[in-house]
């Protein structure tokens, strides 16, 4: 359990993240200042740097979550005697799970990241850590790291696409549905 100290951190970061997305709803991400953000939370502008060391940084902190949440996740699967086929299905179903349990972040994000070109361009440089996490996964399965990355790349570019239709959608349709959809589609095109 964590101490008090861990609690008023968590409990301060949550604060801030969430009065930036607030902000960031209202007025449009170009338009809102880390002052803004440091003002609207009541804290030092040095404060919101301390936890978010860039702007962008506060829109994408859930998928930083994610990926903490994913490397405890993957190193925990490493130890399982799985299939190529099953550790992609549970990578896939972690993430969905992840952002299923609490869409409300997630979506708020997207709207957020949909409306500003320069938080676009950050969210394709996610997309290639994501891809060498996975590949990192997938190393023990295949011959070369070129492998392990053209899978990872398929695989996290549907996981992806996936992640975007849902949140076109409102979150509306279940995203586990769609990626298992997405695998089938992938299954059936490298069966060609």
């Amino acid at each position: 359990m964590p101490g008090l100290r861990e609690r008023k951190r968590a409990e301060l970061s949550s604060r801030i993240e969430q009065t930036a997305l607030d902000l960031f709803e209202r007025d449009g991400y170009s338009a809102v200042s880390v002052r803004d953000v440091a003002e609207a939370s009541h804290i030092s502008e040095r404060t919101v740097f301390r936890y978010y060391p860039t702007k962008a940084d506060l829109v994408f902190a859930v998928e930083d979550r994610w990926m903490a949440m994913y490397r405890s996740e993957a190193d925990r699967l490493e130890t399982e005697k799985l299939t190529v086929t099953e550790l992609l299905i549970r990578i896939s179903e972690t993430i969905s799970e992840f952002i299923e349990n609490d869409p409300a972040p997630v979506l708020r994000a997207f709207d957020i990241i949909q409306g500003a070109t320069e938080l676009q361009a950050k969210q394709a440089g996610n997309q290639a850590v994501w891809n060498e996490l996975v590949a990192d996964s997938l190393d023990r399965y295949f011959a070369t790291r070129r492998e392990s990355l053209v899978i990872a790349t398929a695989v996290m570019g549907m996981i992806s696409h996936s992640v975007q239709a849902w949140g076109r959608s409102g979150g509306t349709v279940s995203l586990g549905e769609m990626i298992t959809a997405g695998f089938e589609t992938l299954a059936m095109a490298f069966a060609r």
